[in-house]
Formats: structure tokens, sequence, C-alpha cells
């Protein structure tokens, strides 16, 4: 029986033949998983990742769907280097990354003691007779 008989390609066939997640669950709850050769990788990750269903995942959550049914060697690096290189989250998603604060900058006062800095740190631990706690005040 041919591919096109069925009435898809090699991928809808291999998805074919697995069962649900659900039922592949064995006593340890580790599920069975098809080895994927290296032609069918970048296939199984837009899956996972580039699919309109997937919704363009991060790489943790597109590595974590690929391998509930999945495995292949190199995997995670195979899936992190898709994702970053996927042209609609270079272009849709925001930047992971924080913007970094500027250094603090003093102001001048006119007269001592306008204004103080505060910093309360503790408990640390001790021995016998020392102090818990330390208290910074700072006259700027």
């Amino acid at each position: 029986m041919s591919d096109q008989a069925e009435g898809g390609d090699e991928y809808s066939m291999i998805v074919k033949f697995h069962p649900t997640f659900e039922e592949e669950l064995n006593d340890s709850g580790a599920g069975f998983k098809a080895f994927i050769p290296s032609s069918l990788i970048r296939r199984i990750i837009f899956a996972c990742h580039g699919h309109p269903l997937s919704g363009y995942a991060g790489i943790s959550k597109t590595l974590a769907r690929a391998m509930q049914l999945y495995f292949w060697p190199r995997m995670r690096k195979d899936v992190r280097k898709y994702v970053r290189g996927c042209l609609h989250c270079q272009q849709y998603k925001p930047p992971n990354k924080r913007p970094r604060a500027a250094p603090y900058q003093s102001q001048s006062m006119a007269c001592p003691w306008e204004t103080i800095c505060v910093d309360l740190m503790g408990p640390k631990p001790t021995a016998y007779g020392q102090k818990k706690w330390i208290l910074v005040i700072i006259d700027q």
C-alpha cells in the first residue's frame, strides 16, 4: 500500500503510526518514543514549533513537545538552533532580555540629612553574643 493511497505523505504516515501519548505510557510513566531519521527532523520540529496549531512556543516548550513522542541524537541542539533561527519569532516576539538599569546618580543636596538611604540586612548566622542584623544608613 503506498503513502498516497492512505491520503498523505510520509510525515502523516509517521504520525498515524503512533498511538496517543496517554496510550503510550507504561508503568514507569515514560512513553515509548519513535526514533526520527535525520531527513525528517526539520518536519518534526516544525510540527512542534511552527505549525499554526503549535503557537510558536519557545525552546523549552518546543523541546518538551518533541520529547513526548520522538527521539533523535542532538535533539536539544537541533531544537535550539531551529527556534533561534525562526523568522516568525525574530519578527514578532519581543526579546527576553531585560534592559539594564542605569547606575545610581547621586543628587546634590542643600543641607545634611536632607536625604538618607537605609539598608537593613539580616538575619545573619551568628556565634553566641554576636549581632544578627546590620543597619546601614548613608547621608547623601
